[in-house]
């Protein structure tokens, strides 16, 4: 089975000592622990982020680094007009993508899950451009 970026964020946060075995195997029970069937269990970062271990953007920080990619701030984005004439919204949500900048036949995106290439590819092939995450 393939990794998720979750997994890889935990393996990298253990390897770098931001998390410990202790901390890990309690957030892994409280995630086996959640027993509303009205709400989705959270996952293990959430819990970790929740905690405040782990939080959410040291996780991204993470993922950047190991796949060298810059992280995006979001709050910098370009005019939504703009942008939905690069990616129709429906598509960024289905591939968990935002546009950033179009130069040429290259988008920039940001992208929530950077082992997810399929995501990638089949938006290369939706929109016959060149896709950089």
């Amino acid at each position: 089975m393939t990794p998720t970026a979750d997994d890889l964020v935990l393996q990298l946060a253990l390897g770098r000592g931001m998390v410990t075995e202790t901390q890990l195997a309690q957030a892994r029970a409280a995630v086996a622990a959640h027993a509303d069937p009205a709400t989705p269990a959270p996952g293990v970062l959430a819990v970790l982020a929740a905690e405040r271990v782990l939080p959410a953007s040291a996780a991204t920080r993470l993922l950047a680094e190991e796949f060298d990619m810059p992280v995006a701030e979001l709050g910098v984005l370009p005019a939504a007009d703009e942008a939905e004439a690069w990616l129709p919204p429906a598509l960024a949500r289905r591939y968990g993508i935002v546009p950033l900048a179009r130069v040429g036949r290259t988008l920039r995106v940001a992208v929530g899950d950077p082992l997810d290439t399929d995501a990638l590819d089949g938006l290369r092939e939706r929109l016959g451009l060149d896709i950089a995450p």
